[in-house]
């Protein structure tokens, strides 16, 4: 095995064995952002998921990239928190989301 030598100073590199800088302050990103997704879906499931201007104003997103997002969440383990009942409610309001926005879609 050839080491590898800084060019600088000669000295071996440390092979990288660990994420790219930052990594952990994505990853908590990450999580706080499905948390806020969960949070606001289950608000607003009673009501069907809230409306489009909501999901905008409040995270940015599409109605439509803000349930492509909740699905990959609801097709993960529950969170903690949370009984399977709700996490099968936010699942049905977001597999009628899709079927709402493919019917305006298809027109």
């Amino acid at each position: 095995m050839t080491t590898r030598r800084t060019p600088h100073t000669g000295t071996p590199r440390r092979p990288r064995t660990s994420n790219p800088i930052g990594s952990d302050a994505r990853q908590a990103e990450w999580w706080n952002e499905r948390h806020e997704l969960v949070a606001f879906a289950l608000r607003w499931a009673p009501f069907g998921g809230g409306n489009a201007e909501d999901i905008l104003v409040t995270f940015g997103l599409s109605e439509e990239t803000f349930f492509r997002r909740l699905r990959v969440i609801l097709d993960g383990p529950t969170m903690p928190g949370l009984d399977a009942p709700d996490w099968e409610r936010l699942r049905d309001v977001c597999n009628e989301r899709f079927s709402e926005l493919q019917r305006l879609t298809d027109r």
